[in-house]
């Protein structure tokens, strides 16, 4: 999924992951709050606070794991795009060498070209 976005988009991509994360984190401690809840009956278990406690604990898990290999990858995607652009530059730069060179010689000793 994020190999072949741009770095900005996975870094956006991973910034949701991360306030998915902060919600998961939100629920499960409502839902520790829900599960903790003592009624007169001890033997009755509070399921909803059991079950968001659950789901936020999944949720949390895979938000972590996704905001990080998003930010691995877009860290990995930039540093690709930026060893590109540095060869571009480079290229840009013999290219105007050569140009130079070519406009200081003289007419007669340019190579003839096939």
């Amino acid at each position: 999924m994020t190999r072949d976005m741009a770095p900005a988009q996975a870094f956006k991509a991973a910034k949701a992951f991360a306030w998915l994360g902060l919600i998961s984190l939100v629920l499960f401690f409502i839902g520790i709050g829900l599960a903790v809840v003592q009624s007169s009956d001890l033997s009755a278990t509070n399921y909803v606070g059991l079950f968001a406690v659950l789901i936020s604990v999944v949720t949390l898990i895979v938000a972590t794991v996704g905001t990080a290999s998003t930010i691995l990858l877009g860290w990995r995607g930039e540093r690709r795009q930026n060893e590109e652009f540095k060869l571009k530059i480079e290229q840009l730069k013999l290219d105007l060498d050569e140009a130079k060179a070519a406009k200081a010689s003289p007419l007669g000793a340019t190579e003839p070209s096939d």
